[in-house]
């Protein structure tokens, strides 16, 4: 599993939607999964306020669950191979204390809870 954004992603496989929506103009052939993604009204929240909130909504959560769920999105391919989920939402790197990303979080919450490792897609220094 690796994390990216809808902007810079393109039509690859796997590819699951984590934010409220998705860009106008989208290549088909991704899927949503909902509960990693953030309500409407923290959208415009400063980091300090946002996590918080996130981190609640992640804690209710089973991380194998969802784990297993987003894999299952992404699918196999032709040879019956397990597709990579990509987890998508709007924010670009490189990461900042204004620009910051709710999967950078979502990925830190997989990679302590399962110990796996969830980079950033094509760029290094993806920490949360």
């Amino acid at each position: 599993m690796k994390t990216s954004s809808w902007l810079t992603v393109g039509a690859m496989p796997g590819r699951i939607g984590i934010s409220v929506g998705s860009p106008r103009g989208q290549p088909a052939g991704y899927r949503f999964y909902r509960p990693l993604a953030p309500e409407r009204a923290w959208l415009h929240e400063p980091l300090e306020v946002y996590r918080p909130l996130y981190q609640a909504k992640l804690a209710a959560l089973d991380p194998q669950k969802v784990w297993d769920d987003i894999h299952a999105l992404a699918g196999k391919d032709a040879d019956g191979r397990q597709i990579e989920p990509v987890l998508l939402c709007f924010e670009v790197p490189p990461w900042t204390a204004t620009n910051w990303c709710h999967r950078r979080l979502a990925a830190a919450y997989l990679q302590e809870r399962l110990g796996v490792t969830v980079p950033e897609l094509g760029f290094a220094g993806s920490g949360a």
